[in-house]
């Protein structure tokens, strides 16, 4: 009866139904605490690590309600129970301590995690070596379509993940390389994070484990989508939707779909990205997973900020941060205060350039009252959300160049030059494309504004080369746009000089009007409003002699 319920808990857990699959494994540890004897040492060991590794589900679907605590206590009890017997080794405490990895890397502890994870993976092979070179345990195959088969006398049904597991599944090796490439990847490591996600990629296809390809296949397209290599990106990603849905796996459907949308936003399609976020978040809100219900809220409120409804981004950051902080998740938390600081960034500039009738449309508008107030507060957001610990590395050069821009805003032209160079440096050093050609382009807006306009030139080229070569439509519209204004308010301003920023400024209307990016539509129509009206003005003084 235990081990016929397990297996329903498994297809629950598909299912995302996390509550139902708990109340079944804790009623399989009742079943299996009933009075029962022991033929042998060997039989009550091999129990407690069963029991062991039941506790460890349990764990699971804490975590993925967003509750730690009772997760990390779900890893003591578990523990304890293979202490009692004697166990302090072999593959089910491996796998145990392997969930305890995966809780700290969730919490941002980076370090602790991949030594923990690391540790765990070397008792894990050291356990599955001994059984091979024993040749006493059963040899573990994998069916078609991720279903178990095994080769044995001892076993005449199906055996449970956690009777595969104290032998040595594929799965759970497979599984600690793929949280092994996660935390590289989050920490800027990238080339490591491909090896080690394609190790797993490499095991999971060899047993035909679809439930964890469906997995890799979006951490690998999510990988890609950050070194902007979108093709590939898109690749696996489309791979890991096709998968999910073909099982019904709602987990993997709400995590592949929050990566598609982020791909749309990348590229500017705000309408599109729009929708994958919704329907990653219907997703996760169905099944409860917290983790991911933070991040997409905090994906989808920077697509509704490019789109336009401000008030609509302002809630889902609330919705973000009161989320991640019920979980103390400190990446969810950090990553919500980015983006609360550059939606006070675009507040500050629609009050700066929008309230003022015309008087501000240069490349460093004077700042408003009201916009000071709003960019000395994103200053304030920012700085501390890079004092957050656990942040991703895309995150904390996102988050320094928002603060090397809110110093542009207020006028503090050497720190933002600064803070600019630092964070293109840094970009270049974890090959972060999209956060190099975006310091390039606030780079070259500083470097027009202290009137170098050969190197700003230069830097606004690169940036226009880098997102267009990886087809960033929306960065690039904002690279023309910046561009455009500096070059129609240098002095002396030629006709040259003048008829390319005009142009930048019609090519990048286009592409806003195109992605339905309606505050920066607003802010270039307003620049070229400005100008429009200058003009007619000169013409009306003009008079022939």
């Amino acid at each position: 009866m235990a081990r016929l319920l397990e297996r329903t808990c498994e297809c629950t857990i598909v299912q995302g139904n996390y509550e139902e699959a708990r109340r079944g494994y804790e009623c399989i540890l009742m079943l299996r605490n009933q009075k029962r004897r022991f033929a042998s040492e060997e039989e009550r060991k091999q129990e407690a690590q069963i029991q062991a590794l039941i506790w460890r589900e349990i764990g699971r679907t804490w975590t993925a309600n967003g509750f730690f605590d009772q997760s990390y206590e779900c890893y003591q009890r578990g523990k304890h129970v293979m202490l009692e017997t004697g166990v302090t080794s072999g593959a089910a405490w491996a796998c145990l301590h392997l969930e305890l990895g995966t809780i700290r890397s969730l919490q941002g502890s980076y370090d602790e995690s991949r030594r923990i994870i690391l540790e765990a993976l070397e008792v894990l092979e050291q356990a599955i070596q001994e059984r091979e070179n024993d040749g006493k345990s059963q040899q573990v195959e994998y069916g078609r379509g991720g279903e178990e088969s095994e080769q044995s006398n001892n076993y005449s049904s199906f055996q449970t993940r956690t009777e595969l597991t104290i032998l040595g599944a594929p799965l759970e090796v497979g599984q600690a390389h793929e949280s092994l490439g996660i935390i590289a990847a989050n920490v800027g490591q990238f080339a490591e994070a491909l090896q080690q996600l394609h190790q797993a990629l490499a095991i999971f296809e060899q047993h035909d484990l679809v439930t964890a390809l469906a997995q890799v296949y979006s951490n690998l397209g999510a990988l890609h989508a950050v070194k902007s290599e979108n093709t590939m990106a898109l690749t696996y990603m489309q791979r890991s939707l096709k998968l999910a849905e073909r099982l019904g796996n709602q987990p993997n459907i709400a995590m592949v779909t929050g990566n598609l949308g982020e791909m749309a936003s990348r590229s500017g399609d705000l309408r599109q990205a729009e929708e994958w976020f919704r329907r990653s978040l219907a997703m996760a809100e169905r099944i409860n997973e917290a983790d991911q219900i933070s991040w997409c809220n905090t994906a989808l409120a920077v697509a509704l900020q490019d789109h336009g409804d401000l008030v609509g981004a302002a809630e889902c950051i609330r919705r973000s941060l009161s989320i991640a902080r019920s979980m103390k998740s400190a990446r969810n938390i950090g990553a919500a205060l980015i983006a609360l600081a550059d939606l006070r960034i675009i507040q500050a500039m629609i009050a700066c350039k929008l309230q003022d009738k015309g008087k501000n449309s240069t490349n460093v508008p004077q700042p408003t009252a009201l916009s000071t107030r709003l960019l000395l507060r994103a200053k304030s957001t920012i700085q501390r959300a890079l004092s957050v610990e656990g942040l991703e590395t895309e995150r904390v050069i996102e988050g320094q160049l928002i603060l090397a821009n809110t110093r542009f805003l207020l006028g503090d032209l050497a720190r933002a030059k600064q803070e600019a160079v630092q964070t293109m440096e840094e970009a270049k050093q974890y090959e972060l494309t999209r956060m190099l050609a975006r310091s390039y382009r606030l780079l070259g807006r500083v470097l027009a504004a202290q009137g170098n306009y050969t190197e700003a030139d230069a830097c606004f080229e690169q940036a226009l080369q880098v997102f267009r070569d990886c087809e960033l439509h929306l960065d690039y519209a904002r690279t023309l746009y910046g561009y455009g204004v500096t070059l129609l308010e240098r002095e002396p301003c030629e006709e040259v000089q003048l008829n390319t920023g005009l142009t930048y400024l019609h090519e990048a209307r286009a592409i806003f009007a195109n992605s339905h990016a309606a505050i920066d539509l607003e802010l270039v129509d307003h620049i070229l409003a400005s100008y429009r009206s200058a003009t007619v003005g000169a013409s009306l003084n003009y008079s022939p002699e």
